[in-house]
């Protein structure tokens, strides 16, 4: 299909419509506070070419498009979709201009976003949403077929070095613990998470609501870690890290968490601890740690404990699920 012919959609206000994204559009929706930050990867031709470019490199394909303002001449909306499988695409980065907002082109952008995505055969499609932003969650209770049933917390901030904790060991990933692993995440995580997302034992370790590093080409620019650990010599939990092999891109770590719900809460503090120490040693200054459990008092308790971090800030996510 191609895309730039995909027949537009307008909203129940006639003026407005969507298309798709073209390089003009880019300077009235920054002007506008697009407030997400991927604006360095497009807005201009030579962006757009080079995100062009890392898309293919990486096996990845992405669509934009935007409402219209047919009487304004301008774009006044955005929204992005990304490739996780080709089944399953992530449907992100939604954005409406201040003075447009209340007159459903949030619900347009969905709607045209779900046509389009039909259209090349994809079959189900996900949204991550803050759990304070009011207006998105009703645009998303009235366009998508409702929430998967666990949400997820992100703690951003600085990384600050602490001391090893006793009871717990902190080692590399070995091969002969695929199994063990793949068995604490089945227990960490919901059912409908892992099968609406299609995550299974092939690519777990790959995998949070999305890719969690590069594939394609790009993948040998990046190196997965996981660290594994260990109490009382069984296996309760481990961290995933994709971290870029260049040396400027190491200031910031992405770190995704998982532990088994059998995991003590002081074992599931010691293996942060020594992990966000071990991140200090190598030169990290900040983190971006994404954490989710079943077990909703672990996950309460880390959260009540990584809260109280000097430098961390929690954010709650909620995904939205559509079947298209």
């Amino acid at each position: 299909m191609n895309f730039t012919n995909t027949v537009s959609m307008r909203s129940q206000e006639t003026d407005f419509f969507s298309r798709a994204y073209e390089t003009g559009d880019a300077e009235n929706l920054i002007k506008a506070g697009y407030p997400f930050a991927d604006t360095d990867e497009w807005g201009s031709r030579i962006k757009d070419l080079r995100l062009k470019l890392i898309c293919w490199l990486e096996h990845k394909a992405r669509r934009r498009l935007v409402a219209f303002s047919a009487a304004e001449r301008k774009a006044v909306g955005t929204v992005k979709m990304d490739e996780i499988s080709k089944h399953l695409w992530h449907i992100g980065g939604i954005f409406v201009s201040p003075p447009y907002r209340g007159r459903g082109i949030g619900s347009l952008l969905y709607r045209s976003a779900f046509g389009c995505l039909k259209g090349m055969d994809v079959r189900k499609a996900v949204a991550n949403v803050e759990v304070t932003n009011l207006p998105s969650l009703k645009t998303l209770e009235k366009t998508w077929d409702g929430f998967i049933s666990q949400s997820y917390d992100r703690y951003s901030g600085i990384l600050q070095h602490t001391e090893k904790d006793s009871g717990i060991d902190l080692r590399s990933f070995i091969t002969c613990d695929l199994d063990i692993l793949y068995r604490v995440y089945q227990k960490s995580i919901n059912a409908d998470w892992r099968t609406f997302l299609e995550i299974d034992k092939s690519n777990f370790l790959e995998r949070f609501f999305g890719h969690i590093h590069s594939k394609g080409l790009l993948q040998l620019s990046v190196r997965k870690r996981v660290f594994v650990a260990e109490e009382s010599e069984s296996i309760v939990g481990y961290a995933v890290m994709p971290t870029s092999i260049a040396p400027l891109h190491r200031h910031i770590q992405r770190l995704y968490l998982v532990l088994s719900p059998q995991i003590s809460f002081d074992a599931a503090m010691g293996f942060i601890r020594q992990v966000f120490s071990l991140l200090v040693t190598e030169g990290c200054r900040g983190v971006h740690l994404y954490f989710t459990n079943v077990d909703k008092d672990l996950r309460s308790k880390v959260s009540n404990a990584l809260c109280i971090v000097p430098g961390l800030t929690k954010t709650e996510f909620l995904l939205a699920k559509k079947n298209l």
